[in-house]
């Protein structure tokens, strides 16, 4: 029963990091995700500043 209850203590530690790896690197990610569309959208304000600029009576 003790081997059994270790290999269970065990395993669950093991799932435990897994959770904890995986929780991590979904937080990466978004915070990733987060970065690239904040520059996206500032590239993308720029671009239509530019264009407005450009157009006679732009706003």
């Amino acid at each position: 029963m003790d081997e059994f209850c270790s290999a269970v203590l065990t395993g669950t530690e093991v799932l435990k990091g897994n959770v904890e790896y995986i929780g991590t690197a979904l937080a990466e990610s978004a915070k990733n995700y987060e970065d690239s569309d904040e520059a996206a959208s500032s590239e993308l304000a720029g671009i239509m500043d530019a264009l407005q600029a450009r157009v006679p009576g732009g706003q």
